[in-house]
């Protein structure tokens, strides 16, 4: 119940069947605190969390592993404390991974720390056996979002045009039995100038719901035009435009995404679900989102 109630971004639900678990005398296991810590991560409940990681051992007898440490290091790195993350990391008992130094570095770029970043980077570098690129992508990816064009020109250098190609973003939706795949940009789909032309017509509309396009995120040196283009031919924006042109009034829309959704489509999802009076349920790499009257689910913590 608790991984469930995690996952879908109920992470106080989470903690207040913890409490009761304790109540009750259920003594809980190294799963439970995992699923616990990873709920308490997409909350932004940073003490509820720190206080469990902490008396694992002295409340539970459980001895942290590596993915307790990793969920801890991703809750106080999601919430901006990313200096008290990486004393936890450097102070590890256990070689840190770089799953663990991947996510303190997208925490990094989130708050916009440079700094910190850097020598991240340099250990996701040491740690990534797949052409010592990783740590490099995603720090063009944090001075892209500072603007610091120079440093991203060296990086992507460095990188090599070849292999600083990350994976295309992919999303999927069901429509009367038929799966429909779009791309980033995508002109593939038989429909497709109707749906951007839909596309058009639902941004305009979900302006009056409180959007504001966000190109902060975008990591190539364009002009703002150029930009704003770019997050508007994100595939969910594509995928939601065929579902809205493609169900009836009031029919919830599922969206099934390959990478996190970005701050631009978060942010157009919670106004379009207000305007158009629909329930948007997308499940990206990082979790599911539901966004309905113009909230999500995730309370903008994901």
């Amino acid at each position: 119940m608790i991984n469930g109630l995690s996952i879908h971004g109920r992470g106080k639900d989470a903690v207040q069947v913890f409490s009761q678990m304790l109540m009750e005398n259920v003594m809980p296991n190294g799963i439970t605190i995992l699923g616990l810590l990873n709920g308490c991560s997409h909350s932004g409940l940073v003490e509820e969390g720190s206080s469990v990681f902490l008396r694992m051992e002295s409340s539970w007898g459980i001895t942290p592993k590596i993915e307790h440490y990793g969920c801890y290091i991703d809750l106080l790195g999601r919430a901006g404390h990313l200096e008290k993350a990486y004393e936890v990391v450097k102070s590890m008992p256990m070689q840190p991974d770089i799953v663990i130094w991947r996510s303190l570095l997208s925490a990094c770029k989130i708050h916009r720390d440079v700094k910190l970043g850097e020598p991240i980077a340099r250990h996701i570098e040491l740690l990534d056996h797949n052409g010592h690129t990783e740590g490099k992508v995603l720090l063009s990816n944090l001075n892209a979002s500072l603007g610091k064009w120079e440093r991203v020109a060296e990086l992507r250098h460095l990188i090599g045009e070849k292999r600083n190609q990350s994976s295309p973003g992919h999303s999927w939706i069901e429509v009367n039995g038929v799966i429909n795949e779009f791309r980033v940009a995508d002109r593939s789909h038989p429909r497709i100038a109707q749906i951007r032309e839909k596309l058009g017509e639902v941004l305009k509309r979900a302006q009056l719901g409180g959007y504001i396009s966000n190109i902060s995120q975008v990591s190539f040196d364009l002009s703002e035009e150029d930009k704003e283009q770019a997050v508007t031919n994100h595939s969910e924006k594509l995928a939601v435009a065929f579902g809205l042109m493609s169900t009836e009034p009031g029919t919830s829309i599922r969206i099934v995404k390959n990478l996190r959704t970005c701050d631009d489509c978060h942010s157009a999802m919670k106004a379009i679900s207000k305007v158009y009076n629909r329930e948007l349920i997308i499940r990206d790499r990082s979790r599911f989102h539901t966004f309905k009257e113009g909230t999500c689910s995730c309370n903008d913590y994901w």
